[in-house]
């Protein structure tokens, strides 16, 4: 969910509520009400304009953007690394920097406004991206913006995609739904309908090793996002193995932690990626702790304006985690590790 876009009346009215106090000069008392309280944010590319790789998938802000958040973290809070979290003694009102992916835009925009005003953040690397192949979800986005008649000729042979009408139906379809294999036979299909050389880019999207192992000497991280960014819930025991492989990539990983792709787990997933031994587990949403204590959630930022980053971090999130603990108390379920099949926080 984008921060400037609220999606139902409860979001909306504790939105607001947030952008109220922040403009009437209490953003300062509110973050100070939960001064050891960790907010940990997720980003993933920052360009100053979007392409066929990535426009349209609700991943990007801006350099301008990123550089306004970061100003005013700096004013707010104390940034710290994602393995700092492991320490009794943190600094009052952390936070921390994240980015999924690797995309080369944290390289050219992103770092820099970190390392200038000597913040840390952990990214969290593909091993596909890091040596040199195309993402599927890139690669499928590319193809419905730049071939959009012969994508929907391939997804419409698909029983799956038959009646996926839009870019956003294909794609939501393939990430819910399929699993590895079924999106490996629609890559291949896709290759074969529109050209290799179509659905390469033109210059790099992802970090290379050699830009990975340079940032890591300037305070920037990089964890584990697996080896194809599968959705892990409907990934079977083996596919998990290959997966959580991250072999022909350690020389480029320094943080013990891992971010599961899209946010999603199951009962299945968490038991592999804990077996891997990481200290911490990067989640989207709220409340994932009571899956495993090594989870941390996230929150996506897309904004530039500080009333509304504010307002999500401070009063949006945390209010709506305290609703969702108090009724999954009720029911009984927040103390236990019992899991449905797919354990990613939805909205409330």
């Amino acid at each position: 969910m984008k921060y400037n876009q609220p999606n139902n009346l409860i979001r909306k009215m504790l939105f607001g509520l947030g952008v109220l106090l922040y403009r009437v000069g209490l953003a300062r008392a509110v973050i100070g009400l939960s001064p050891n309280r960790v907010r940990a944010l997720l980003y993933h590319a920052v360009d100053p304009v979007t392409d066929d790789w990535t426009e349209g998938l609700g991943v990007n802000v801006t350099p301008n953007e990123f550089a306004a958040n970061l100003d005013f973290f700096k004013d707010h809070y104390n940034v710290i690394d994602v393995m700092d979290t492991l320490n009794a003694d943190l600094p009052k009102r952390p936070l921390v920097i994240t980015f999924d992916d690797g995309y080369q835009s944290v390289a050219e925009h992103a770092a820099p406004a970190l390392i200038e005003r000597s913040m840390p953040a952990t990214v969290y690397l593909i091993s596909r991206a890091v040596n040199g192949e195309l993402v599927w979800v890139n690669l499928l986005n590319r193809a419905l913006r730049y071939e959009p008649e012969k994508t929907f000729e391939v997804t419409r042979s698909i029983p799956q995609l038959a009646k996926a009408s839009t870019n956003r139906d294909v794609m939501h379809t393939v990430q819910e739904h399929f699993e590895p294999a079924d999106i490996e036979d629609l890559c291949e299909k896709l290759v074969t309908a529109i050209s290799l050389e179509a659905l390469t880019p033109e210059k790099p999207l992802y970090m290379s090793r050699e830009t990975i192992l340079d940032l890591q000497k300037q305070n920037i991280h990089f964890g584990f996002h697996t080896k194809d960014h599968f959705n892990m819930s409907l990934c079977s025991p083996d596919d998990l193995g290959k997966q959580l492989d991250s072999s022909d990539i350690t020389d480029c990983m320094d943080s013990s932690s891992f971010a599961y792709p899209f946010g999603y787990f199951n009962k299945q997933a968490v038991k592999h990626v804990e077996s891997k031994n990481y200290q911490r587990i990067m989640t989207v949403g709220n409340n994932n702790a009571r899956f495993s204590p090594i989870h941390t959630d996230r929150i996506e930022v897309f904004t530039a304006s500080p009333a509304h980053v504010f307002a999500h971090i401070e009063v949006v999130e945390p209010v709506i985690s305290l609703l969702r603990r108090i009724v999954l108390t009720v029911k009984g379920r927040y103390n236990t590790r019992a899991l449905s099949s797919t354990a990613k926080s939805t909205e409330a």
